[in-house]
């Protein structure tokens, strides 16, 4: 990463790779978790079709996968051990190459309501401690 003095708390990725490692990659989120940044990634491009994607399948990665708006797991891979709403999601309409709208779910919808939800509650926790240290 280029930008050392980068205040971010999260990275969302919304796309994978069915390789196993891009070096290049690996290297800039590894740095990136170093420097205690927390990163989510989308479980697959293709549901339970394909095994869970690069880099959603490195270790220092929150593998996401998608639930409805019951919590129940879309797919069943049993290594995703965080869940996000990502069936069904209003306004998750984006066009397509062809010009056609259409809705998108699954994990790549799911990372990016996890990842604001983790960035409430690290948000949350940096003015909790402020009021600690300060109070």
């Amino acid at each position: 990463m280029d930008n050392k003095q980068s205040q971010a708390d999260v990275i969302s990725i919304s796309w994978g790779f069915l390789c196993e490692d891009i070096a290049t990659i690996r290297e800039a989120l590894q740095e990136a978790h170093q420097r205690g940044i927390l990163i989510l990634a989308s479980a697959s491009n293709s549901g339970a079709n394909d095994p869970i994607t690069f880099p959603a399948n490195l270790p220092t990665v929150l593998c996401i996968g998608a639930a409805d708006g019951m919590g129940n797991r879309t797919y069943k891979f049993g290594v995703e051990k965080y869940m996000a709403l990502g069936m069904a999601v209003n306004g998750a309409s984006v066009t397509f190459k062809n010009g056609l709208d259409g809705r998108r779910s699954g994990s790549s919808t799911a990372t990016p309501v996890a990842a604001g939800i983790a960035a409430l509650l690290i948000d949350y926790t940096h003015q909790w401690l402020d009021d600690c240290i300060v109070g």
